[in-house]
């Protein structure tokens, strides 16, 4: 049975990426900065074990004070976030679990005010634009989207499918699901299956164990296939690819 046909696929123009997330303005303005930096449309990036202070009455565009108490107000524990650019700026989107130090301050919306205690390493997949037509001599597309024929096919089929009609030798596949807005509190879930997480030890069957937040604009799609063919244009790209 086809599961992937012309159809089903929207080639898309970007790349895996890693990068170091500044940790001294807010959460939001920094992950900005990222997006812009990297010359992204729009980016997935996974946050791991980030420390962030919440310093009363500091306004969101005031530097950090020179001399800081030692204590942090709290402890993200993993976080798996969208950020993409709109004509009026940039929408925020993501799950992830994290602690304050303060229980008063719980609540199931993380705030993208809150700045980060140190600076963050961070993975991801970022889009730079819509790119549908391609050279079918020389095609190395490095994202798509996939929108399968077949009801709820499995990510190894789809990723199986989608690679043949690619004409790719390796891909990886990332489940996609409609994004809410705000960055949400997920628990119960095995961080060491987290996208582009530092632990893949059982990543290969836990294909939607964390399905990535779609913007709506891109729709329709149920996944997302990343280039891993050894013979790709962008070494570097491949390097980080195998590392998702």
């Amino acid at each position: 049975m086809t599961i992937i046909s012309d159809m089903g696929i929207r080639r898309m123009e970007g790349r895996p990426f890693e990068d170091i997330l500044d940790g001294y303005f807010p959460l939001r303005e920094s992950i900005r900065q990222l997006l812009q930096r990297q010359g992204f449309s729009a980016m997935w990036i996974t946050l791991l074990h980030a420390p962030f202070m919440q310093i009363g009455g500091l306004a969101e565009d005031a530097p950090v004070p020179l001399h800081l108490r030692k204590i942090y107000s709290g402890m993200i524990d993993h976080m798996l976030l969208l950020a993409f650019s709109t004509p009026d700026g940039m929408v925020l989107a993501g799950t992830g679990d994290w602690i304050f130090v303060d229980s008063r301050e719980e609540n199931d919306l993380f705030p993208d005010s809150i700045r980060l205690g140190e600076p963050a390493f961070v993975r991801g997949v970022g889009l730079i634009e819509d790119c549908n037509t391609f050279d079918e001599e020389n095609d190395f597309t490095p994202l798509a989207f996939l929108q399968p024929e077949a009801p709820s096919p499995s990510g190894d089929e789809v990723r199986l499918s989608a690679v043949h009609h690619l004409g790719w030798q390796a891909g990886k596949c990332f489940a996609l699901k409609p994004a809410d807005l705000g960055i949400r509190r997920q628990v119960g879930r095995d961080v060491q299956t987290l996208p582009f997480g530092s632990d893949h030890s059982g990543r290969e069957a836990s294909w939607d164990d964390w399905p990535l937040p779609m913007p709506g604009h891109l729709r329709p799609a149920d996944w997302l296939l990343v280039n891993a063919s050894p013979d790709q244009v962008r070494r570097e790209s491949l390097e980080v690819a195998l590392r998702l």
